[in-house]
């Protein structure tokens, strides 16, 4: 299996080199850059010195006050300053100090100044240059900036690189590994979440912690899971009950294969009999096929029996069934069976009453229900279907009462098993009946109970209806 490569090793290189190109980058643009702006700067600020004297220049009466405010001027900034008149020649000189006197004091009374001024570089200093105009006459002022702290300025830069250079690399070393897990970590839990996930471990959950777009990466994963993990549940569940379902139903033809095993045996050996005319079975044929005939009958009732599990009626949908009308039309088929053991039928029930439920499941289970009260009930008995109201939550009880041997306990444990019958009087009850009808009321999950009638005159089958 190939080895992966982590994401933070992806993402820490990059952002190393990110930082170092952007500190590089700082460095350049600052040894390039200051020359220019710290020129311009120094032009903009000594032009706006240069205006200030000569407004000062405008109020002096005499040269010498001139003078002063040029030197002060000079002094202050240390700078080189030289005065001209209209021909070029010096009138004043910071280091030299010499000047016109006399023709500066003949037009000093009426001064009007105006400027102009004009910038020249070279390489060692910033040359500034103004003219003006007093008492009619045309003066330049020239002003020499150095450019030695501009130049120390550049060198220090250059001395501090290197240690500049470590620091900024130690800080991109500590701030690529802080980002680079602040980045990683978020997506890591969410890898570790989805292996756990893909488990489908019931408390696997991306937490959220903060509103942004990996936020709501980690919510709408969190979403997915839920509902996959619903889905892929009540599949089980569904899966589950199909499964238990088809168990049943081998379980159930197993036992019916082996019950039916010994009717058909023994109807099997009273035909030999028979033919093979072996005594006593060839004197008394028509006794023997009369048994024979009760063999065929109990098996052929074990294999309708078996037909009502069919897997069409487990499939059918739920829909609203009207209790009423099936037990009427259940009754029915007992109506010839109750008139010849003169058994007495009684409805006691309200003209509509439904049930959501699978009908035809239903129905059968229905149907053996009564199936056992007129089976077990004796002659000039009585059979009772009414509804009772319960105590529980206000349900309704649907019962099946009949009058007959009222059964004990120990067989009430025992009356829903396959192939146990409560009847001792019939060899031929095949016990299936209760055990159909736990089945079918499990799986449409309907609450039911079995037990003796209020005054013990017989028993009486109840089922919640919801």
């Amino acid at each position: 299996m190939k080895k992966r490569k982590k994401l933070f090793w992806k993402v820490f290189p990059l952002t190393l080199l990110m930082l170092l190109l952007l500190m590089i980058l700082a460095y350049t643009l600052l040894y390039c850059l200051l020359p220019a702006f710290y020129r311009a700067y120094k032009e903009q600020q000594y032009r706006e010195k240069m205006e200030e004297v000569i407004q000062q220049v405008e109020t002096a009466d005499t040269f010498g006050e001139d003078v002063a405010y040029f030197t002060e001027f000079a002094q202050q900034n240390q700078i080189s300053i030289a005065l001209y008149d209209g021909e070029r020649n010096v009138l004043y000189d910071y280091y030299q100090e010499s000047a016109i006197v006399a023709d500066w004091e003949n037009e000093a009374e009426q001064a009007e100044i105006s400027i102009e001024v004009d910038g020249v570089e070279n390489p060692e200093q910033i040359l500034l240059e103004t003219s003006y105009e007093k008492k009619g006459t045309i003066y330049e002022l020239e002003v020499w900036i150095p450019l030695q702290p501009l130049s120390e300025a550049k060198h220090v830069i250059v001395q501090i690189y290197p240690v500049a250079c470590v620091i900024c690399i130690l800080f991109s070393l500590l701030f690529a590994v802080f980002f680079s897990l602040f980045y990683v970590k978020p997506i890591r839990k969410i890898s570790q979440m989805t292996r756990r996930m893909s488990k489908l471990e019931p408390d696997a959950e991306i937490p959220v912690t903060v509103p942004d777009e990996i936020g709501m990466l980690s919510e709408d994963i969190n979403h997915l899971y839920k509902e996959l993990k619903g889905t892929i549940d009540q599949l089980n569940v569904e899966i589950k009950k199909y499964s238990d379902l088809e168990n049943r139903k081998i379980e159930f033809l197993r036992m019916i294969s082996h019950e039916l095993k010994n009717p058909l045996a023994a109807a099997m050996a009273l035909i030999d009999g028979i033919l093979y005319e072996i005594p006593p079975y060839h004197t008394d044929q028509k006794k023997y096929l009369g048994e024979c005939r009760e063999f065929l009958e109990h098996a052929v009732e074990l294999v309708r029996e078996s037909l009502t599990l069919s897997k069409k009626e487990y499939q059918e949908t739920v829909a609203a069934c009207n209790v009423v009308e099936k037990v009427k039309d259940i009754a029915k088929e007992y109506r010839v069976i109750l008139q010849f053991r003169q058994i007495e039928y009684i409805e006691q029930l309200p003209d509509e009453l439904v049930l959501y439920t699978k009908k035809n499941m239903f129905a059968k289970a229905l149907s053996n229900i009564i199936s056992n009260a007129v089976n077990y009930t004796p002659e000039k008995g009585n059979i009772r279907i009414y509804l009772q109201g319960s105590e529980m939550d206000g349900r309704k009880l649907l019962v099946i009462e009949n009058t007959c041997k009222p059964i004990s306990k120990e067989v009430q444990e025992q009356i829903f098993k396959p192939f146990y019958s409560g009847n001792t009087d019939n060899p031929y009850s095949n016990g299936l009946g209760l055990y159909i009808v736990s089945q079918v009321f499990a799986f449409l999950h309907i609450t039911y109970t079995f037990v003796p009638s209020d005054d013990q005159s017989g028993m009486k089958f109840m089922i919640q209806m919801d």
